[in-house]
């Protein structure tokens, strides 16, 4: 087991073992009120190709923890405390953090894995064990199949509109594809999702390649693209390969429109340098809106750790303060009464980082998104 690095902070979310619970975990005290510390564990990547991913939802998970202690919003002397194990880009692994984690009969709730190879292969075992996992990311298909499964990011599939309706709006009638074999995600995205959405608008995508999350150079399909030179390019990579991508694709000469997912981005595109402007993404949070509640977060954030938040911590951070919001809605720490808690706050909606979420069925995250541009330093609003 690899404990990457474990917040106690927050809130109001505490749990305890309780003996006549059995596997519904968690717990109150004997005169119903919340235990003292509430224990949460986040399995998700702290190292391997997309480390910024679980970094950075490590971030705003603390964040929220610790506002939601700060302001006693459980109730004085309740504590939420968070480890966070490292999943490594490893479905195997994932599998293994969770079950080590469901031993200790004080965790209460898991804060699922971000790749979809991850979490489809531990929501079966949270859904048996009877625990509530809260998942970002994970955008793929057919992953909420129990009543413990909860996912705090909208899929990229519901706001992906976005991206396709500006690529038709440009004019433009070919469309060449980089997707990644290796996530579920961002396949189901390249494969189906894009041609389905361009199709209507006369987009043809004409050409699509595929490529596992070791391959680091591109430039064999490049040519081919080149050499086609598609009036857009979209790009369904996994992090690091994004930047690979674009740079070379500039390099080959490729002067078009390049697009690509918000799962990789901004970061991502930092080491692409000016080869990476002008990139535009659809997102559900960027440190550019000028919104009030995105205003407040990114402040908090920059002053507890010194520099500006990304997507992963916006949803990480809403994700945590879902589950605050559940136990305070359903009096209980127990395991039981955080899914139940979850699904009556996600009924009925909240204000997070990432906008005003809405959720299907109560479990499924849904927000509306906005279209960037990535300008070499930051991101920038795409206004039509």
């Amino acid at each position: 087991m690899l404990a990457v690095t474990t917040f106690a902070a927050v809130a109001a979310l505490a749990l305890t073992s309780c003996a006549d619970q059995g596997a519904a975990g968690g717990g109150s005290s004997a005169d119903g009120s919340l235990p003292g510390v509430i224990k949460l564990v986040g399995v998700r990547d702290q190292t391997g190709p997309v480390a910024y991913s679980g970094i950075g939802a490590a971030e705003g998970a603390a964040l929220a923890a610790e506002q939601i202690n700060q302001q006693k919003f459980l109730g004085e002397g309740v504590t939420l405390e968070i480890t966070e194990r490292d999943a490594a880009f490893n479905p195997q692994l994932a599998a293994s953090e969770v079950t080590a984690a469901l031993a200790d009969p004080a965790t209460a709730a898991i804060l699922g894995p971000m790749i979809s190879s991850e979490a489809l292969a531990v929501a079966p075992i949270a859904q048996n064990a009877g625990i509530p996992i809260v998942f970002t990311q994970s955008g793929v298909s057919g992953l909420l199949t129990g009543n413990m499964h909860f996912r705090a990011s909208a899929p990229t599939s519901s706001y992906f509109h976005l991206l396709t309706d500006h690529i038709a709006a440009s004019g433009a009638k070919t469309v060449n594809v980089l997707n990644s074999s290796s996530n579920p995600t961002f396949n189901e995205l390249g494969k189906k999702v894009l041609p389905d959405l361009l199709k209507p608008a006369g987009v043809e995508v004409t050409q699509s390649f595929e490529f596992e999350a070791n391959v680091s150079d591109f430039q064999a399909s490049v040519s081919k693209v080149v050499q086609e030179n598609p009036d857009a390019v979209v790009l369904t990579l996994i992090g690091p390969q994004v930047a690979t991508a674009t740079v070379q694709l500039r390099k080959s000469g490729y002067k078009g429109a390049i697009y690509t997912l918000s799962a990789v981005v901004p970061n991502a595109l930092v080491p692409a340098g000016k080869d990476g402007e002008g990139v535009i993404y659809a997102t559900t949070f960027s440190v550019a809106q000028p919104t009030e509640n995105v205003k407040a977060f990114v402040e908090a954030f920059k002053q507890k750790f010194g520099h500006e938040p990304n997507l992963f911590a916006a949803e990480a951070y809403d994700q945590v303060w879902w589950i605050g919001r559940a136990i305070k809605e359903s009096g209980s720490a127990t395991r039981q009464g955080i899914a139940e808690g979850l699904t009556k706050v996600g009924n009925q909606g909240f204000l997070g980082a990432q906008g005003q979420l809405t959720f299907e069925a109560g479990h499924d995250v849904r927000v509306e998104g906005v279209l960037v541009e990535w300008n070499g330093a930051g991101e920038s609003l795409v206004v039509d």
